[in-house]
This record gives C-alpha cells, sequence and structure tokens, in this order.
C-alpha cells in the first residue's frame, strides 16, 4: 500500500481518499497527464482529452470535469459508486480515479479515452457497417445494460451519447461502452 501512496498520492479530503481506498481506485496527481485538450461540454460538465504519463506506458484518458462538484462531493460519490458497481463488465467504460485541477481546483474524474467518440457522432458510420456489424453493435450495447439491470440498477439517461466507441488500431477491433451512470438509481426506486 505504501507505494501505491507514493506513486499516486492523496487528494488531501478525507470523504474522497476513504472512497477512493475502498473501490481500489486512484489519486492521480495532476502533474501525470500532458496534452489536455478541450474534447466536449455537455449537461453536467467538460471533457478533455490527455495523456497519462505512467512509469511503463503513455496511455490516453477522457478527464471529465463536473459542474459544482466540489459543493455535492458525496452525492458525486455516490453516482459513482454505482459505475464502480459495474465495472465488472467490458462494456462499461473503465474508472480510473480522480485528478484535480490546478487552475480551478476542481476535482476531475479520469476514464478511458474511446477514440471514436459516441454513437451519436458515428451514426452515418453506422449506416454504412453490414448486418452482421450492427448486431455486433447492439449486442455489445445490450451486454452493457445487463450488467448495469444485473446490479439492480437503471440507467436512467441512456441515450445515443453515452455509448461511447473505441478503435482498437493494432488489432482493428470496435469496442462499445456505456458511460455516464451518473444518474442510475436502484431499481427499488420505482
Amino acid at each position: 500500500m505504501t507505494y501505491f501512496r507514493s506513486l499516486f498520492g492523496k487528494s488531501g479530503n478525507a470523504i474522497l481518499d476513504k472512497f477512493i481506498e475502498e473501490k481500489t481506485l486512484k489519486w492521480i496527481p495532476y502533474n501525470q497527464f500532458k496534452n489536455v485538450k478541450y474534447l466536449n461540454k455537455g449537461g453536467f460538465g467538460i471533457i478533455y482529452k490527455a495523456i497519462w504519463l505512467l512509469k511503463d506506458k503513455n496511455i490516453e484518458v477522457a478527464l471529465k470535469c463536473l459542474n459544482n462538484l466540489n459543493e455535492n462531493l458525496d452525492e458525486f460519490l455516490k453516482e459513482w459508486d454505482n459505475h464502480e458497481k459495474c465495472m465488472g463488465s467490458c462494456r462499461i467504460i473503465n474508472l480510473h480515479g480522480f485528478t484535480r485541477s490546478p487552475d480551478t481546483s476542481n476535482y476531475i474524474v479520469v476514464m478511458d479515452y474511446a477514440n471514436q467518440g459516441n454513437l451519436r457522432g458515428n451514426l452515418t458510420n453506422v449506416i454504412e457497417i453490414n448486418w452482421n456489424q450492427r448486431l455486433s453493435m447492439l449486442y455489445k450495447i445490450i451486454s452493457g445494460l445487463n450488467e448495469i439491470h444485473k446490479q439492480n440498477l437503471i440507467h436512467c439517461d441512456f441515450h445515443d451519447g453515452n455509448i461511447l466507441n473505441h478503435m482498437n488500431m493494432i488489432n482493428n477491433i470496435n469496442k462499445v461502452f456505456i458511460s455516464d451512470l451518473g444518474l442510475c438509481q436502484p431499481v427499488n426506486l420505482f
């Protein structure tokens, strides 16, 4: 555990640090990111793309800076608890941990980056692929939803903007992920 903490550190917020430790996530110092670039703005915050500088490799990640996160940290962590419950599925976008902007002092979520964007932006490409590829994509989406439902959760914000596509350039495999589980609610609330 000492190596883990020395490599990634702590946020300085007891609530967030406890959540990170319980969920085996990481607090990632912001200086471990380079080439931070604006991608998109949504209803809940701003998404950036960055390179995460790890000891043995560099990986592309998405940085999600949420509006009012610092003010509603407890509520925010309840929402990410639902996301973490579903991460056993390869169809849910991977959550690495959290960081903090040195400019705004806002907390930021660090997730995998989907290099093809969301389904909404790729609908014209989907129309051009063959039926087997479309059915495969649909199966991957259903598998992700199934994992959410196995956890007795309902997504509550499921739309084409929350379905992400990633093309692995090495083996030319298209991956599909469900994202934005922040509004997930337990089934028993309905």
